[in-house]
């Protein structure tokens, strides 16, 4: 006689196994090598990964409090990867020059794309 049960125990998630996985995007995140950064349009910079604040000189995200994208790259670099921004919702390989912290200058390529708010039409 053989007897056939139903198992109740919640079924075991895998982790790292899609990159809808949030936990799996954070560690990519703070993993990569090329800096990861969010900012709103007026520059103020929310958040970055160790590699994005490496390349910009500092220790930590609260280095970086009431500083602006405009205290590193020049104001109209800034404004004309914006506009384009803007424009096309996404940029991609925009060369430019950045100014560290220690006055080192580098030279780094930029992707971007334009997020929304669905609920408050924030980008």
């Amino acid at each position: 006689m053989s007897r056939i049960t139903h198992s109740t125990k919640p079924k075991k998630q895998k982790r790292f196994r899609s990159l809808s996985d949030p936990h799996t995007l954070s560690e990519l995140a703070l993993r990569l090598k090329e800096g990861i950064y969010i900012t709103t349009l007026d520059g103020e910079i929310i958040d970055a990964n160790p590699a994005f604040l490496e390349m910009f000189g500092v220790d930590s995200l609260d280095d970086l409090k009431g500083q602006r994208t405009s205290d590193f790259v020049k104001p109209e670099v800034r404004a004309r990867e914006m506009a384009l921004l803007e424009r096309e919702g996404s940029v991609r390989d925009i060369e430019f020059q950045l100014t560290r912290r220690d006055g080192e200058i580098r030279t780094v390529v930029d992707s971007a794309f334009l997020s929304v708010d669905p609920e408050t039409g924030e980008k």
